[in-house]
């Protein structure tokens, strides 16, 4: 009989710990539902210390509590004979309250300022470069370029009403919203949780507002030249005038990107301007271009604008051969830097940041009698802007340096 009892116990237990539990909760009542039946586990609300009992603590309590009674019913069977009375069941199983989690605070959102690194900080900056509020490349680090940058959004913002502006306020009319002014509004360049949202969020800012054409001008037309410039459509020329450049910036951006040859920034230009899908221009390996005229004793520098180096952006006097020594005419592709000063031996002369174009024939500055500035030949200084060189062309020191500076080797020059 013992041992019957004995084997039906360890069934229990058993069948207790294979089973498979659900929970079925609300905020009064919780019930455990097993092997096909519903069975009353735990007693209503929770515990008086704001706790609250899990089922895993249940049946560990209740498997606990059976293992107890085997282990003892076990000792009575080993030394007892079978006339004797087993023992009953002590208590019943214990039910403790799991004490409730302290719930820890909300850390407040941190603003991203001067300093801040990290993928969120770059997403920023390439929104700021796509639609027109800076120049600077989105390497994930918030620096001075793109402290700037926030501020200009921030004006940009400000002056249409659209940072800081409550629901009530937007249905003020505008001269009441000016007249409740405490203050001016002063841009900090700190990206503060609304304005992250503007920055992050899809839909949130308006890349279109209106056409623009020649005579346009303002923060919209700043915007979008500044677009242009981080495309390589427009170098430098950052100035809020809509004017020739800008237009054929824009015809050149929309013959790059598939949409009609108009030169004036409508929906769809802009639409596609100010977003990540727009086509940067062709840039060139070199970017400048230079022509020399023996006629007019000028050098000419081109940049790359809008598929070709269309933009004259220096003009410099020279000095070319003279009739018996004269500067070779042709188109070359030239050698590069030559010295920071170069002598002359020939004729005992020297001359500062020296060019090669090809051979013996240099660009160059005026003349010095020794490697030494207070040495200068006026002469050559005199004679620019008229041939006096024996094939070399000589510029002024300044120019001269540009070109030493400015012009990679491999740099086209045509002589004419």
């Amino acid at each position: 009989m013992a041992k019957k009892l004995l084997l039906l116990l360890l069934a229990l237990a058993l069948l207790l710990s294979s089973c498979s539990y659900q929970v079925v909760e609300d905020s009064d009542v919780r019930t455990i539902l097993g092997v096909g039946q519903s069975a009353y586990a735990l007693e209503e609300g929770t515990g008086e210390d704001g706790g609250e009992r899990t089922l895993t603590g249940d049946i560990a309590n209740i498997l606990r509590w059976i293992g107890e009674q085997l282990r003892k019913f076990a000792q009575w069977a080993a030394n007892s004979g079978d006339g004797a009375v087993p023992p009953q069941a002590e208590g019943s199983p214990s039910f403790q309250e799991t004490p409730a989690p302290t719930p820890e605070p909300t850390p407040a959102p941190t603003p991203l300022a001067d300093g801040a690194r990290g993928d969120e900080v770059k997403i920023i900056q390439q929104r700021l470069r796509e639609w027109g509020f800076m120049t600077d490349s989105a390497d994930g680090i918030f620096g001075a370029n793109t402290e700037n940058g926030v501020k200009e959004l921030q004006n940009y913002l400000h002056e249409l009403g659209e940072l800081g502006a409550t629901s009530e306020e937007w249905l003020m009319p505008a001269i009441e919203r000016e007249e409740t002014a405490e203050e001016e509004f002063v841009a900090d360049g700190v990206v503060s949780e609304e304005l992250k949202e503007i920055l992050l969020g899809v839909g949130r800012f308006a890349l279109y507002r209106e056409d623009l054409s020649r005579g346009s001008e303002g923060a919209e037309v700043r915007r979008l030249q500044t677009r242009l410039n981080n495309l390589d459509y427009l170098t430098g020329g950052i100035d809020g005038q809509f004017g020739p450049r800008t237009a054929d910036a824009i015809s050149y951006f929309q013959k790059r990107n598939g949409l009609k040859q108009t030169g004036v920034a409508d929906l769809d230009t802009q639409m596609l301007l100010f977003s990540s899908e727009a086509v940067k221009s062709d840039r060139p390996e070199y970017p400048y271009y230079i022509k020399v005229s023996i006629a007019d004793q000028r050098v000419y520098a081109y940049a790359w604008e809008n598929g070709s180096y269309s933009r004259l952006v220096r003009t410099m006097k020279c000095s070319t051969g003279l009739p018996e020594t004269p500067t070779p005419t042709g188109t070359y592709s030239m050698a590069g830097q030559a010295g920071r000063w170069y002598y002359f031996s020939k004729f005992e002369c020297w001359a500062q940041y020296a060019y090669r174009i090809y051979g013996p024939y240099l660009f160059h500055s005026v003349l010095y009698s020794e490697k030494d500035t207070s040495t200068l030949r006026q002469g050559s200084v005199d004679n620019l802007g008229k041939p006096a060189s024996h094939g070399c062309i000589r510029l002024s020191v300044e120019d001269a340096k540009w070109l030493y500076n400015n012009c990679a080797a491999g740099t086209t020059v045509k002589i004419y």
